[in-house]
């Protein structure tokens, strides 16, 4: 039987697991088939299974996903995909992996893509792909003291934090008039931010209230954590967050921040009531995320440092407008923690 690509359908569940087997360990989330079926078949945006197997000889060989996003770009909507998921077994690299990346490719205007291998970046080089992992950074802010963290080398960067973050600690005193809310899921009043005009000068991920409850449903959502400001009454700002325990140390990553461009004061309060509670309630290291630089400089002026991201990222460039526009990053708000525990 010859190569081909195509489409998944949910009746491919047997064999791409016994293909998955071959190249995960036992117990690696790929091998959970609940797992797998929230990720692809219950995808809001998606109107067809948003996953690609290679097959050969009614084996499957390689398989790539992605996952439908809108992007706006001041008055300019498009569909975009953060593709996830790339595998292809040794005897088929080359060729038949580009002939199944194209075929994942074709199916938005925009793609775009994390990666951590010397491998993965030459191959998205070879695509054609711009790369704009120099204006990616890592923001975090200092929850407990170094040597408590085991960070001692970071001593300079925390005595800054704790600088800062003495400052907006004094902010919160004279301005009590914001309240710092844990929530048990998506705040009620996430709407009324959701659908608030964008700046129109900024690109960014339209991530609707439908999107957000299935990207946080019960299922995966005991994972994360809500956390809100509201004004006189008001919802101002979320974000949602989740502790890891990594080499030992527990680290509170931000994976979305949903907050209206422009209003400073809210997210500022936010960050700094989230710090708090995580130093009171919490044997936790380090608040951090990674972000481009519109989200990243209202970071830096909540007392946060920041330094290179491990995480590359590249954007296809088939679309002559964000291309364009993509000349200047600096109008991108984007928070990259979301692409780290998919």
């Amino acid at each position: 039987m010859a190569l081909r690509v195509r489409r998944y359908t949910p009746d491919d569940e047997d064999a791409l697991f016994t293909f998955r087997e071959k190249i995960f360990p036992e117990g690696h989330k790929s091998l959970d088939r609940a797992h797998f079926r929230w990720k692809f078949l219950k995808h809001p945006y998606a109107d067809e299974p948003p996953f690609f197997i290679m097959e050969h000889d009614d084996r499957v060989v390689g398989t790539q996903g992605y996952w439908p996003f809108l992007l706006r770009i001041g008055n300019k909507r498009m569909t975009c995909s953060h593709l996830v998921d790339f595998n292809v077994d040794d005897a088929y690299r080359g060729l038949p992996t580009l002939r199944l990346f194209k075929a994942v490719c074709s199916c938005s205007e925009l793609n775009f893509g994390a990666y951590l291998s010397s491998d993965a970046k030459r191959f998205f080089a070879a695509a054609n792909w711009i790369d704009i992992s120099s204006h990616l950074r890592n923001y975090y802010c200092f929850i407990s003291a170094p040597a408590k963290a085991g960070l001692i080398g970071k001593s300079r960067s925390f005595c800054k934090s704790l600088l800062i973050s003495a400052k907006l600690r004094a902010l919160t005193i004279t301005d009590r008039s914001y309240t710092f809310k844990l929530e048990p899921n998506i705040p009620s009043q996430a709407d009324e931010i959701l659908s608030q005009s964008k700046n129109e000068e900024q690109a960014y991920f339209v991530k609707e209230k439908k999107f957000l409850n299935w990207r946080y449903e019960l299922s995966v959502r005991r994972k994360y954590n809500f956390a809100s400001v509201y004004l006189g009454g008001s919802l101002k700002c979320f974000l949602i967050f989740k502790i890891i325990k990594d080499s030992g140390l527990n680290r509170c990553f931000i994976m979305d921040i949903i907050h209206t461009p422009g209003e400073k004061q809210p997210l500022k309060m936010l960050l700094v009531h989230l710090a708090a509670h995580l130093r009171n309630t919490s044997d936790v290291a380090v608040l951090q995320s990674a972000a481009l630089p519109t989200m990243g400089n209202q970071l830096l002026s909540c007392g946060f440092s920041s330094n290179d991201s491990d995480i590359g990222f590249m954007l296809s460039h088939n679309n002559y407008h964000f291309k364009k526009q993509s000349n200047s990053l600096s109008s991108f708000n984007f928070v990259l923690g979301d692409t780290d525990f998919l």
